[in-house]
């Protein structure tokens, strides 16, 4: 019997992975949003959803980001933001002595579980902050006669 050595990083890593996969199955379990973040994508900034009787909110932390670099679609029950965040370094660095911020593409995609109305959507991007306000569909009473 060969032995394996340990690799505590990559043991690490496959624990967490199933831990969030783990996670996000309890998750969709309930009628909650789920959201999925593109595999390809290098970075992904933070988003808070948040529902009323009237609306689902989400918020995203898009800091660095204008409108040109930001696009949000509503395809059927999905709603689709991607972006991308581009360097602005000085053209004249040659060398970087620390680089912590991340740049490139993102794309998330939120699973809707209540019906929205698609001429009832607003967004606004204000001081890094992306707000998308999807109002929720209201089932129309028709009368009987």
């Amino acid at each position: 019997m060969t032995r394996k050595a340990w690799d505590s990083y990559r043991n690490l890593l496959e624990i967490r992975n199933r831990m969030a996969d783990l996670f996000q199955e309890s998750l969709n379990q309930f009628d909650y949003i789920s959201a999925d973040q593109h595999e390809d994508a290098s970075w992904a900034p933070p988003f808070d959803v948040v529902e009323t009787e009237e609306e689902i909110c989400i918020y995203g932390e898009v800091s660095g980001l204008t409108k040109e670099n930001l696009s949000v679609q509503l395809r059927g029950n999905e709603l689709v933001i991607t972006g991308e965040r581009r360097p602005d370094m000085p053209g004249d660095a040659t060398s970087y002595h620390l680089a912590e911020r991340v740049y490139g593409t993102f794309q998330r995609i939120f699973r809707l579980t209540e019906n929205i109305s698609e001429h009832q959507v607003s967004t606004q991007l204000k001081d890094g902050l992306l707000e998308i306000h999807l109002a929720k569909h209201k089932p129309r009473l028709i009368p009987i006669e």
